[in-house]
């Protein structure tokens, strides 16, 4: 009885191993961003981050990648399914570099997701698209806005940790 039980422990921690090695998180969302009004204009420049203080509190970024849009990722971030960032430096950048336009519109096809924590406290939520030819969140509250500045998501998206966790609970 004891061989069995020790064989299944290996087999489930070889399993697991190899799932997180490959890149794959099971992941679980349990909070709703906080509705925000936005009145955002057609063909404005905009910044869904702007009010943010990363200087105030405990901040945290995740992104979680649809395996479906994993291959078309830039090979910066390539093979990854979830990514963080608790650096404030990092944070600041990404708040200062987005510089998207609102298009009034909506793209049905996101399925990535950015989430920010303010002492674990879910701030913002988003869809999320970063493919070449194409940068934007999707959101609820403010539609489609897209990255004028291609590849500037990508580029500070990269330097974001991976994520080793097999189970991640957002």
């Amino acid at each position: 009885m004891k061989k069995i039980i020790l064989l299944s422990a290996l087999v489930i921690f070889v399993a697991v191993a190899i799932f997180v090695l490959m890149g794959h998180s099971l992941v679980f969302f349990r909070q709703e961003a906080p509705a925000r009004d936005y009145d955002f204009k057609v063909g404005q420049k905009v910044n869904p981050l702007r009010d943010f203080n990363f200087e105030e509190g405990n901040w945290t970024a995740f992104v979680v990648f649809s395996n479906d849009d994993r291959p078309h990722l830039p090979a910066s971030i390539k093979n990854l399914r979830v990514i963080h960032c608790d650096d404030k430096v990092v944070l600041r950048e990404l708040q200062d570099q987005l510089e998207l336009n609102y298009t009034g519109g909506d793209m049905t096809t996101v399925a990535s997701r950015m989430l920010i924590f303010k002492n674990e406290q879910l701030m913002f939520a988003s869809g999320l698209m970063v493919e070449s030819g194409i940068e934007g969140f999707q959101s609820r509250d403010f539609g489609w806005i897209e990255n004028s500045n291609l590849g500037s998501l990508a580029k500070i998206l990269s330097k974001f940790q991976r994520t080793w966790s097999p189970l991640i609970i957002l």
